[in-house]
């Protein structure tokens, strides 16, 4: 893990690994119904894994058939 890195080395390990900058020119809309789901998923994810959040408990009861 790297804790801090300039903008050259980075060009340089990204380079190395055969991965450019590319500036972003379109926004695409997803079509998925399921999307807002999802996405708030994620982002409460990044707040587990932030520590801004604490990850919910989860009871699950297995059945003996």
């Amino acid at each position: 893990m790297v804790d801090d890195i300039s903008h050259e080395g980075l060009r340089q390990v990204l380079r190395e690994e055969g991965v450019s900058f590319q500036r972003l020119k379109t926004w695409k809309v997803s079509n998925d119904p399921d999307f807002e789901a999802k996405k708030n998923r994620v982002l409460e994810l990044y707040e587990i894994a932030d520590g801004k959040r604490e990850p919910a408990t989860v009871i699950q009861r297995w059945s003996s058939a």
